[in-house]
Parts: structure tokens; C-alpha cells; sequence
């Protein structure tokens, strides 16, 4: 007689022990066992603490739960998620109406409950629900079309960030960029040379994960740049210790560290993605190789962030640049599609204290 699928959860309720070499199922008091199909007085299935091996087993030994129970347990263990995320949004509720929270406190509370109302909707096949910046929902009869749809995509895009955060495999609606080529960049850095009268100084290089692809209004007229901050570590203005002995100058500066920003180097590597700077840097295999030589301009100011000196380092003339700007010297290494293998990664990312004359 052939074998019939069944699905189902047992408790064994003596022990089973087969002959050896038979290719059934050993059962002790209590072992759960998950069925997955009968022949007459027989069931094949694993157990749950073993999936490894299937064999047979008697159907007498085992206590089969009823099958009134079973599609009960299969819908409580797939919604048993939806339950705890409503009982945080519950909680997350309360917690708003006491009215006892900062300004700031309740706003980040207000963020997080839409963003897990917006979840839920999703999840459940709803409509998704347009919303300000900060969670309040937007009449959707004083938008235009285009920004009605601008505002839905901007929407979309929240939850799938949140479930991404959450590790959710659902395919949730709408097409998922994908970059067309991988690529890697490999960074060797050789020297650094600037006129900053100061001891040591740090070359901080970060490389970021893209989670989606970049379109052109992201980036200004299309250019990648490559930027290196420069900054130091040091005590400054505390006039109290200048006027200690030399013991308590060394136990301040070991105690008390700031971190200071010398200023930023930037070069345009566009050219480098797009293969366009005809013949110019060694070719390789797996890749090119170009020596670059990047402006640097320190910080106007203590009060400048570094982001604000890369702005004005970009906007300087070109010509001035060669003429006054100072010139930090970087080995670039950039990879479409080569062998990692071949290469040192000691070098991928680095981080080091380089001393200035």
C-alpha cells in the first residue's frame, strides 16, 4: 500500500526501539514528532529535535493532535508576530496620552508608532497612509497628482527600510534597485605631506554600504568625489593647565582628548568610474591604477565643520587651487569586477596616524 501525506505533531507515548539496521524511527516517552505521512499502521516523520533523519515509526505509539487544533496552532504562530507588534503599539499609545514626555521625547515616539502603523499595514494588504516628516498624516486632497504619488513612493520606501531593520523576508510591492555591476575600491594611502604645523594627525577613509541605487538628483551634476578628513587629537584652550607644572600638563592631556578638524581633501573621481580620461593610469589586470594627487585646504575656522570646508573647497577656482591649495598625495586603486584574491585588504579601509613635517 502506498504511502499518504499527512501533516501533523505527536507525543510519542512509549518508547520505540527497531532492530538494527531497519531504517525506522527510535521514540522515547515524550519525544515530539513531526508526521509527514501514513501507510495503515504505520507514520513516517522526524523528530523535533532531530530533522536530520525520517524513518517509520507505529501509529499506536504516538498521540496525534487532533486536526480541529492543528489550522488553530498554525494561525497563532503566524499572527503571534502581528499580536506583539500591536501590544508595542498599544504601549507606545498609552505612553503618549499620559502627556508627561519632552517635546522631543514624545516626537521620536510619535515617529516610531507610525512607523510600525505603517508596517502593520503593509502587512496586512492595506493602503498605505501619506505622512509629514513628522508622523502627521496628510490630507491628500490638497496635493496634485504628481505629489500625491512623489508622497506614496517617499511612504513605501519608509516601510521597506523598516522591514529590512526588521529582517522581514516579505516581498512587499514595488521593484528593488539593483546595481548593475558590483565594483570594489581599494585604497593604498602612501604619503601625506601639508604645511600644518602640528604633530600627528589622523587619515580617517570610510567606506559605506549603498542600501539603493543612487539617481541623479542625489548626487550635483552627476560627479563622485573622493574625500579624506583630516583631524587631530590634543587638549586645547585650557588655561588652567598652562599654568600647572609639566606632570600636570601630561595627566590632563592623558585624561582630557579632543578631537579637532585640520581640514578636508576632495578630488572629482568621476572620470575614474566611467573610463572616460582616455589612456591616462596603469592598467592591470582586474582593474586600472591611477596616482592621484588630491587639493587639501585647511578649516577656516574652529567653528567650521568639515562638511562646510568641503563645500568651499569645491567651489574654489580650479586655478587657485593649483596655485595656493596644498597637495595631499593618495594611491587609488579602483576594481570592476576583478579577483579580491589578488590583492592585500590590509590596505581596504585603513586607518593610521601619519606624521607631519
Amino acid at each position: 500500500m502506498p504511502w499518504t501525506r499527512e501533516n501533523g505533531i505527536g507525543v510519542a507515548l512509549w518508547s520505540y526501539i527497531p532492530k538494527e539496521g531497519e531504517n525506522k524511527l527510535v521514540l522515547r516517552i515524550g519525544d515530539v514528532v513531526e508526521v509527514l505521512g501514513r501507510q495503515e499502521k504505520w507514520l513516517v516523520g522526524r523528530l523535533c529535535s532531530n530533522r536530520g533523519f525520517i524513518g517509520a515509526f507505529p501509529a499506536s505509539f504516538v498521540a496525534l493532535d487532533p486536526p480541529a487544533l492543528r489550522e488553530p496552532d498554525s494561525v497563532v504562530s503566524k499572527t503571534n508576530p502581528i499580536y506583539d507588534m500591536m501590544r508595542l503599539i498599544v504601549s507606545l499609545r498609552s505612553t503618549l496620552l499620559s502627556g508627561k514626555l519632552p517635546a522631543e521625547e514624545a516626537k521620536e515616539i510619535r515617529r516610531n508608532l507610525t512607523e510600525k502603523i505603517d508596517f502593520m499595514n503593509s502587512q496586512r494588504g492595506l493602503d498605505l497612509t501619506i505622512r509629514h516628516c513628522d508622523g502627521k498624516r496628510i490630507e491628500e486632497k490638497s496635493l496634485s497628482a504628481v505629489a500625491l504619488f512623489r508622497q506614496h513612493h517617499q511612504t513605501q520606501r519608509w516601510v521597506r527600510s523598516f522591514a529590512a531593520v526588521k529582517g522581514d523576508d516579505k516581498d512587499l510591492s514595488g521593484p528593488h534597485p539593483v546595481l548593475p555591476e558590483t565594483f570594489q575600491i581599494l585604497l593604498s594611502i602612501r604619503s601625506f605631506s601639508s604645511g600644518l604645523k602640528v604633530d600627528e594627525a589622523d587619515l580617517i577613509t570610510s567606506i559605506y554600504e549603498v542600501y539603493e541605487g543612487k539617481d541623479k538628483s542625489d548626487i550635483a551634476n552627476k560627479r563622485l568625489y573622493l574625500i579624506t578628513n583630516v583631524v587631530t587629537e590634543g587638549n586645547y584652550g585650557n588655561d588652567n593647565a598652562k599654568e600647572g607644572s609639566r606632570a600636570d600638563l601630561s595627566r590632563i592631556k592623558k585624561e582630557i582628548c579632543f578631537r579637532k578638524a585640520l581640514g578636508v581633501a576632495a578630488i572629482d573621481i568621476t572620470e575614474q568610474f566611467t573610463f572616460r580620461q582616455g589612456g591616462t593610469g596603469k592598467r592591470h589586470e582586474g582593474g586600472r591604477e591611477a596616482e592621484l594627487s588630491i587639493p587639501f585646504i585647511s578649516s577656516g575656522s574652529e567653528s567650521e565643520s568639515l562638511e562646510n570646508t568641503f563645500k568651499r573647497l569645491i567651489n574654489t577656482d580650479r586655478k587657485s587651487q593649483e596655485s595656493n591649495l596644498r597637495r595631499l598625495g593618495v594611491k587609488l586603486n579602483i576594481v570592476f569586477g576583478g579577483d579580491l584574491h589578488k590583492f592585500q585588504f590590509s590596505s581596504l579601509g585603513s586607518y593610521g596616524i601619519c606624521h607631519l613635517p
